[in-house]
């Protein structure tokens, strides 16, 4: 059992985005881990999100939890820049961390996405090949929305 639990508030107040980003993947029960990722998530949008940079570099990290976490804001900044970091995501090891990258390169809509979440290895898992499927609607539909009728 994990002993250190995040001050998430005290980070915020600091604008710590590395603090907030390790604090991904420090408790050992869920329930607490999604309130964890969610107060990151606000402090992280009442920071402003200045850099993408902090998160490109957690992709790398060695605790899957924080990889995840950060393709899960990643997905949620939706900054294009972010596309080929992300790409390079889905060949992590961690089947949440490919999820997620899935699911932020299909919330970002771009189209250099394609090619890669389709080849996405996902292990016989019909909930990951579900995520693969919708993330390549999302391309698709956003794809057709910028070249729709003016």
């Amino acid at each position: 059992m994990r002993l250190f639990k995040p001050n998430v508030e005290k980070m915020r107040a600091k604008n710590d985005v590395k603090g907030l980003i390790k604090a991904l993947g420090k408790s050992d029960d869920i329930r607490d881990e999604i309130r964890i990722a969610g107060a990151v998530e606000d402090a992280l949008e009442n920071i402003g999100h200045r850099t993408t940079e902090p998160f490109i570099e957690a992709l790398r990290d060695k605790d899957a939890t924080v990889r995840s976490g950060a393709a899960w804001i990643l997905g949620n900044i939706k900054d294009a820049n972010t596309v080929e970091p992300l790409i390079e995501a889905l060949k992590d090891k961690d089947k949440d961390v490919r999820w997620l990258a899935v699911t932020a390169l299909g919330d970002i809509g771009d189209k250099r996405a394609v090619g890669p979440i389709s080849t996405v290895p996902t292990d016989d898992d019909e909930f990951l090949k579900e995520i693969v499927a919708d993330a390549l609607r999302q391309i698709k539909l956003k794809r057709r929305g910028d070249h729709g009728s003016t």
